[in-house]
This record gives structure tokens, sequence and C-alpha cells, in this order.
């Protein structure tokens, strides 16, 4: 069983590095499409912390929310979620057991703001310069990862015409946060981006 067990996370990890790779060969290629439609900024949070919250509490660390209702985007759902499972897994990973995650997503000007803030050790200068770029690590020694999480994240959020960076929490750890646009007029729904 435990042979098993070691085989389908093997299989897991190497799944989720070719849907990376193709990512990668998309962002760079141009060929980045999304499938967007009007969501509800709250409901997508909502949903995300649903399914990352048991990831958190098996590592004791305290998820949680901070969304202003009424905000809508015009977003491909799946690529979003994406963003925000990449951003809160990085923040479980660095985040000591004991520790706090919060999600908080609000609007300024003709954007919504989506930011991720843990009680993690944070990042330093060198790190905010280089966590976007491609195969960078934070941390070299581990195995976690290919260094493209973050680097896709970027791909995505930019595909929306947001941007996204990385900056020092107040609650001392590192805040990760991102633009959508808000949506001004109701678009046609489904309407590609490539």
């Amino acid at each position: 069983r435990a042979a098993v067990d070691r085989i389908q996370r093997s299989v897991g990890h190497m799944d989720a590095l070719i849907h990376d790779l193709l990512d990668l060969a998309r962002i760079e290629a141009g060929r980045f499409v999304l499938q967007r439609h009007v969501e509800s900024l709250d409901d997508m949070v909502a949903e995300a912390l649903i399914i990352l919250r048991p990831l958190a509490e098996a590592k004791g660390v305290a998820l949680r929310e901070e969304a202003e209702t009424g905000v809508r985007v015009f977003v491909d759902r799946e690529r979003i979620f994406q963003v925000f499972s990449n951003l809160v897994g990085n923040a479980i990973k660095f985040t000591p057991a004991g520790g706090s995650i919060t999600l908080r997503a609000s609007t300024e000007a003709r954007s919504a703001l989506l930011v991720v803030t843990d009680t993690g050790p944070g990042l330093t200068a060198e790190q905010m310069t280089n966590v976007f770029n491609r195969y960078w690590q934070v941390s070299k020694t581990g195995r976690d990862g290919a260094g493209l999480g973050l680097y896709i994240a970027k791909g995505i959020v930019e595909a929306h015409d947001g941007r996204i960076w990385a900056e020092r929490a107040a609650e001392g750890g590192a805040a990760f946060k991102f633009t959508l646009p808000l949506v001004q007029s109701t678009p046609a729904a489904g309407s590609p981006r490539g």
C-alpha cells in the first residue's frame, strides 16, 4: 500500500510538471488562451478557500478570508484558481505551524486587488526581485517544484491585463498581490484572449 501511495504521488507530481511545462510553452509562444466570463470575486475566493483550507489545516496553519462583496471581474475562473492555488500553496509551505494566511479581495481605482499574506519568514529584497523568474526557487535544497509556479501565475495575471508583485507583509511575512480589471460593462461571455 505504501508503494502504491508513493507511485500515485509521483504520478501526481509528474502530471503537475507536464501541465506547468505546457503552460510555460504557451506563455512564451504568446499563445496563452483564456476563456473569460463575468465572475463574482467573493464567490471565487470562497471556493478557493474551501479547496485549499484542508491543506492549511493539515499543517496547523489558519487560513482566513477578507473579501469585499459585490465585486465582478471578467476572468478565466480556472486560471485564476490556479493563481490562488499557487500563492496560497507557497504560503502554506513557508508558514510554520501556528501561523496564519489571509486572502484579501477588494477594489482600488478600476481594479480588483487580491492579496495573499502570511506570517512566515518573509522575503529578502533579492528574493522579491527574482521570485517571478522562470525556474527560480526561494529554497534550492527542497525538491518540491520546478520553480515555474510563480512565473506561470505572473503569465496568467498579465494575460488578464493585471499585474502581480511581492512585498513584505505588515504581519512580518510575505505579501503577494495581484490585480484584475473590474467589469465596466458586460462583455460577451466566453470571449477568448490569445
